[in-house]
């Protein structure tokens, strides 16, 4: 009611505090809107403070793709021009808004995110300000991710959540904690990954906000996707869809989307999966995140063997991105290398790609993957947890056409992966195709193929049990 009666700057307050108010009640679009008139507003009457503190809660709210996403970043790049030398506090908020968002959005430059997070890290120590700290922590985290190790990483998500709890910000401690949860899975500090689960369950029942409740369940359905619990995983993705609908089109239906894809994949239900990945594509994702599914496209032309697709659009990602060489840096560079090597390294391919590509693709992925920081892959907001960083390198090392090399990889995969009964059962898959190609291995390689065959069948995997059916009948009765 008085955001209808009042004038110039109290009305831009007053909408600014019913945007808060109506996120907390889950009604996103509405907070929306009355976040773009407290920008247009202060815009208008030349506050650029005032459009400044609309536009960082604004982005906090807009996880869309296309026009929109392009409009809100470049009028977040503009406010920050804008801003007057004394507004020092709200320029740093603004600049972190834009760290967190260019991990989703296209940048000027490819180091943009990185001197955005980096410049945040030296002003830190003058702002006193607990909001904009905690907002600056969460950019820089945002920027340093895939830059500098995920235990570095962990420590923003410590000192952010302090802010929070002093604070008593919901929004702060939600992304804190979350974060908390794929960083201590990216580091493989799966130990510390229970009481992380539980403080984010307590933090999500205490605060009953929507966002909360649906991360919530996004991260039970990326947990029991990986732990065989495929009913479970399904149960949690509709509650997701549920709590989210209401959000449109946005990173949450991309995340959902890829929880779907990745289920019915597990369990061999792959008829009409590349469409809907291709479709997906073509309406709208994020920037960053496109190779990513083209690549799972082409995994699921592989799985169904149409070879020639899957073949093109790895291809495709390749010279898109200079052999994977000049993907950009973020959270999703690791899950597009992991779905490559997935590609290359299909038992669909073996032999399909000419040595000589097949070497130097698979040596590529191989040298960037080693390189990279990560021990998990996590794909997603986090939506699919991908496991051990090591299955993908001996992927990309057996579609090279070293099975020993591979073996080894594949193996300590195999260890990495041993909480997760889904995970683990595709390592020791790819494994016992790495030693059945090697003559000491052979037999070994034979016989473990038929315990995955056995297993994948007991999990509901039928893809994976039919796969390996297949290559136990083949190899059973050829030499490497």
């Amino acid at each position: 009611m008085a955001a209808r009666h009042a004038e110039g700057t109290e009305r831009i307050d007053v909408l600014i505090m019913l945007s808060d108010a109506l996120r907390f009640r889950g009604r996103w679009d509405e907070a929306r809107d009355a976040l773009k008139q407290a920008a247009s507003l202060a815009r208008s009457l030349g506050i650029p403070g005032r459009e400044a503190m609309a536009l960082v809660r604004l982005e906090r709210l807009t996880w869309r793709y296309g026009l929109y996403e392009k409009e809100l970043t470049e009028q977040i790049r503009d406010v920050i021009r804008r801003l007057p030398a004394d507004e020092s506090v709200l320029r740093a908020q603004a600049q972190a808004v834009l760290t967190a968002r260019l991990s989703i959005s296209t940048r000027q430059y490819e180091n943009e995110q990185a001197e955005l997070a980096r410049t945040l890290l030296r002003q830190l120590p003058s702002v006193t300000d607990p909001v904009a700290r905690a907002d600056m922590i969460l950019g820089i985290r945002a920027g340093l991710q895939d830059i500098v190790p995920p235990d570095d990483v962990l420590d923003f998500d410590r000192q952010a959540s302090d802010l929070a709890l002093n604070l008593r910000s919901a929004y702060h401690l939600e992304e804190a904690l979350g974060g908390r949860i794929t960083d201590l899975i990216r580091g493989g500090r799966l130990a510390e990954l229970p009481s992380a689960l539980r403080a984010y369950r307590d933090f999500a029942e205490q605060s009953g906000t929507t966002v909360a409740l649906y991360t919530q369940a996004l991260l039970q359905a990326m947990l029991a996707l990986a732990r065989g619990d495929f009913n479970a995983a399904g149960e949690h993705t509709s509650e997701a869809a549920r709590l989210s609908g209401p959000w449109g089109e946005s990173m949450a239906r991309e995340a959902l989307m890829g929880q779907m894809g990745w289920l019915l994949y597990e369990t061999g239900q792959v008829d009409g999966l590349t469409e809907a990945l291709t479709d997906l594509v073509e309406q709208s994702v994020s920037a960053q995140n496109d190779p990513v599914w083209s690549l799972a496209a082409g995994l699921i032309h592989a799985e169904k063997g149409e070879t020639a697709q899957a073949i093109r659009l790895l291809r495709e990602a390749s010279a898109n991105s200079g052999g994977f060489s000049g993907l950009p840096r973020g959270p999703s560079r690791i899950a597009v290398l992991a779905t490559a090597a997935m590609v290359i390294g299909h038992p669909a391919l073996d032999t399909m790609l000419p040595p000589d590509e097949a070497r130097r693709m698979g040596e590529r992925l191989t040298d960037l993957l080693v390189a990279h920081q990560d021990t998990l892959v996590v794909a997603g907001w986090p939506a699919v947890l991908l496991g051990s960083k090591h299955r993908y390198i001996g992927l990309a090392v057996l579609g090279a056409g070293q099975p020993t090399a591979a073996a080894m990889h594949l193996a300590r995969a195999a260890d990495e992966n041993s909480e997760f009964v889904v995970l683990h059962t595709r390592t020791r898959f790819d494994l016992a195709r790495a030693l059945v190609r090697q003559s000491a291995s052979h037999d070994e390689g034979v016989t473990e193929m038929k315990r995955v065959e056995q297993k994948a069948a007991e999990l509901g995997m039928a893809g994976l049990a039919a796969q390996a059916a297949a290559e136990r009948d083949h190899w059973s009765h050829l030499e490497p």
